[in-house]
């Protein structure tokens, strides 16, 4: 399970991280909604990753 979610977690965080860089690249200019998501995953994921670390 831990396993899983991490790799799931990952694959988020760098579609997130390439669809960024493309905005920031090609717009020359940040996607500000596309930060807040990316913002709140990274915290959901710390939150989840300490659940997960007290349970095992």
């Amino acid at each position: 399970m831990i396993r899983e979610f991490d790799i799931f977690s990952k694959l988020i965080a760098g579609l997130l991280l390439i669809s960024n860089l493309y905005f920031w690249i090609f717009k020359r200019e940040f996607n500000l909604p596309l930060i807040i998501a990316t913002l709140i995953l990274v915290v959901i994921y710390f939150i989840m990753k300490k659940k997960l670390s007290k349970n095992s």
